[in-house]
């Protein structure tokens, strides 16, 4: 249908329908999506008087907000209140729109004014790299307004109802998808584990096992059904592959890497192959590795390999693990304000992994704090914009007592869904085989 019957049509629907200007504040329609100047006068008027008297206003209300409208020009004025009585001796009510048909109206409505106010903007030779972040925010809060499913319960009728999935969910725990470290002191305290749309972090220092620690939680998921999709920015997708061979099959890293398997090394051979068999033959999901490039990734590229992996190979990610969310960089740009720009990253996954019902794992860099005092979340680097939307957040601790001993200090600094006892826990450390475990 051409615009400018839909605009007549919801003109109609503003002037004769009795609940149909909230339809338009939740689809975000504005006076602005309007060619008609009249038009878009009438929806902005309107829209303001239901907001402060709950009701549409009448014809002789909005010829009384124009007479009183000290913007309008003598002759403007006049012309609006003849556009008025027309509107309203128009014949036949306009249909009731769907909220998703408003939506796609103010969306395309605003997506043309983006991209003529961006030719514009070129053409009188603003900064290029400004007219992009102008029109990626832009695209940003046109992606905001698609219709989206909400959810209300209400708190007392609801209780009989929780409390029947709570007794079915302790019976039958097979039918509920959570993700566990398979770290026994680790999982025995977080008993509910990650469910879809959890972030959680594993944050430490240069060089104490992050990485690491991604592997085991990678593997994990292979082994408890998921499908696992790990994104690196920091090591080379030769280095990411190594350490899963070396972790999967209790190989030393340098070995498998080097193909150092000549002599008394010929059984080890046999055993990563061995091991690499039995998991084709009992695993039926997959764990897909992907490489992208540090400061030229943001959450479209991330979007952009899960819709790929899932249409071109079938791989719908259940598990998702970024290894580093540092070195991404965010849709909007927040120049000044570092600390903002670097948390937004953070924010843009939480969205996707909500969105798209996925569990999220992440590494996190921890710039303050001492190894030798209890970790906070405000050790890590940008620390309350970012810890703030975890729902789990580890982080690792190596002294070089620990160094020297083969161990490593895991503490829980935060967990929304359960009891925090605030006792490290003591990992057995063999990083020549990516090993950490209790």
């Amino acid at each position: 249908m051409p615009s400018k019957v839909i605009e007549k049509d919801i003109i109609r629907g503003v002037c004769k329908i009795d609940g149909f200007l909230p339809s338009l504040v939740d689809a975000s329609v504005t006076g602005a999506d309007f060619d008609k100047p009249l038009f878009g006068w009438v929806v902005d008027k309107s829209i303001e008087y239901y907001a402060k008297y709950n009701k549409h206003p009448t014809k002789k209300v909005l010829k009384r907000l124009v007479e009183r409208d000290s913007e309008l020009e003598e002759q403007e004025a006049k012309k609006y209140l003849r556009g008025i009585r027309s509107l309203y001796n128009r014949g036949p009510d306009s249909p009731h729109f769907s909220l998703c048909e408003l939506q796609k109206f103010s969306r395309k409505k605003k997506l043309i004014s983006y991209l003529e106010n961006s030719a514009e903007k070129i053409e009188g030779n603003e900064d290029v790299d400004e007219v992009i972040n102008f029109m990626t925010s832009s695209m940003m809060g046109l992606e905001a307004l698609k219709q989206k499913e909400w959810k209300v319960v209400d708190w007392l009728d609801g209780f009989e109802d929780r409390q029947a999935l709570r007794k079915f969910r302790k019976k039958h725990p097979e039918l509920f998808r959570t993700f566990h470290f398979g770290i026994k002191e680790l999982d025995a305290k977080m008993r509910r584990g990650m469910v879809i749309g959890d972030m959680g972090s594993i944050a430490a220092k240069t060089g104490r096992g992050k990485s690491i620690f991604t592997i085991q939680a990678g593997l994990q998921g292979l082994y408890q059904g998921f499908n696992v999709t790990h994104i690196t920015t920091e090591n080379e997708l030769g280095q990411t592959e190594g350490r899963y061979d070396s972790r999967a099959t209790g190989i030393p890293y340098e070995q498998i890497q080097m193909y150092d398997f000549g002599g008394s090394r010929k059984a080890s051979l046999r055993q990563a192959q061995q091991t690499v068999d039995m998991l084709r033959n009992f695993v039926d999901t997959r764990l897909k590795i992907v490489k992208c490039i540090p400061n030229k990734t943001n959450i479209m590229t991330i979007i952009d390999i899960l819709e790929r992996l899932e249409k071109r190979e079938g791989h719908k990610t259940d598990l998702l693990i970024v290894d580093s969310p540092e070195l991404m960089i965010p849709l909007t740009q927040f120049k000044s304000d570092y600390r903002i720009q670097k948390a937004t990253v953070y924010w843009e996954l939480k969205s996707l992994l909500l969105e798209r019902g996925i569990i999220g794992f992440v590494t996190s860099q921890l710039t303050r704090g001492s190894d030798d005092s209890m970790p906070t979340a405000e050790d890590m680097a940008e620390a309350y914009d970012k810890a703030r939307l975890l729902d789990l957040m580890m982080v690792l601790i190596r002294t070089t007592k620990h160094f020297l001993s083969d161990e490593a200090m895991l503490w829980i600094v935060k967990a929304r869904d359960f009891e925090n006892d605030g006792q490290p826990i003591t990992l057995h450390t063999d990083f020549s085989c990516m090993f950490m475990d209790v």
